[in-house]
């Protein structure tokens, strides 16, 4: 059952904005527009909200399109404005009112409050609360439809990134230690089951097992003229030492030549100094030939040396050794594992 108030001079019965939509039980409430009200009037379909005033009067002002609304100004057939200090009704929470549209609206969609010319919309979930339910579809604006009156205070979800940059997660202070961007793609409970780029883990347990630090594998195909420029190959991380756990050398398009270098290098730092970590022959570095740390024209530091970490904060290089002339090859994989310590 419709209600629709009569107007004078008004000869066919039509909803009229502000006006109850539905008779039974609607919530409607008595209150007061704020004395000290900075808005000059309220008219029906406006939205207003409580105002914290002292005494026993229901104050309300306004809303703006941000605040959550407490109900609806309705019709009255004697008043078409309440100017500040006046009383008026508003339908609460349950009632069903005719608003006006501001552009067109689907039937039930969320709808918010629209201060200027006191219309609703569809809910454009950019923060700001919905104060209703569209019953009705309309094609434009400045049309009528009932709409369910609610307070909800729905806001948008926040789908930028979040920038961290300091705290602690579980006591590990938040920096260098944590992972780059797009390091991980895949972390479940079992494992990691994708994982690009390098995995970084101090303290903590691998498949139960207590660790202090994971061994990283990472293959990097360089050019030979790469190689005679110099290739960094694990970067410099702050804080941390790299150790080499073990590396493979293949010459990738063909067998790698040269006039004064003997081959190549894999080169870190060590107190303070540069440390060769391995020197491969080029009589070794013939097509696809897999050349190990311990094969035939390999050469590593004494007594373990190449073993040991590196410097903090430096890095480990593959570049041409004894000369920048290597040749033949097109390119040169290397495949190293290293632990990342502190």
């Amino acid at each position: 059952m419709v209600a629709n108030s009569q107007q004078m001079n008004q000869f066919s019965q039509r909803p009229i904005k502000g006006d109850i939509a539905a008779i039974i039980n609607p919530s409607t409430l008595s209150v007061q527009f704020n004395p000290n009200s900075g808005t000059a009037y309220l008219v029906p379909g406006d939205y207003v909200k409580i105002v914290n005033v002292d005494g026993d009067q229901i104050v309300v002002d306004k809303c703006a399109a941000a605040d959550v609304s407490f109900g609806c100004v309705l019709f009255n057939t004697k008043k078409e404005r309440f100017y500040p200090s006046d009383t008026l009704e508003v339908a609460m929470a349950g009632s069903i009112v005719w608003c006006e549209s501001s552009a067109a609206i689907n039937r039930g969609v969320e709808v918010e409050f629209v201060a200027t010319g006191a219309k609703v919309r569809t809910y454009a979930g950019t923060g700001n609360p919905t104060c209703g339910q569209a019953l009705d579809k309309v094609t434009a604006g400045s049309e009528l439809l009932r709409v369910l009156v609610r307070q909800l205070q729905t806001t948008a979800v926040d789908t930028d990134d979040i920038t961290i940059t300091g705290g602690s997660i579980d006591g590990t202070p938040i920096g260098a230690d944590t992972p780059d961007s797009g390091a991980f793609t895949t972390l479940a409970a079992s494992g990691v089951t994708t994982l690009s780029g390098n995995l970084i883990l101090q303290g903590g347990s691998v498949a139960g097992a207590a660790s202090t630090s994971v061994v990283v594998n990472k293959r990097v195909r360089c050019t030979i003229s790469e190689v005679n420029a110099g290739k960094e190959i694990l970067a410099a991380v702050s804080g941390k030492k790299w150790r080499l756990v073990n590396v493979t050398i293949i010459a990738i398009g063909g067998a790698v030549t040269s006039t004064t270098a003997t081959g190549t290098k894999l080169t870190a730092t060590q107190s303070a100094s540069p440390a060769t970590l391995l020197a491969t022959d080029k009589a070794q570095l013939t097509q696809s030939a897999v050349n190990g740390i311990s094969g035939t024209g390999a050469t590593v530091l004494a007594d373990g040396a190449s073993f040991v970490q590196a410097d903090v904060n430096t890095a480990v290089n593959f570049a041409a050794n004894g000369g920048t002339d290597l040749a033949g090859a097109s390119n040169i994989d290397v495949i190293i594992s290293a632990v990342l310590e502190s």
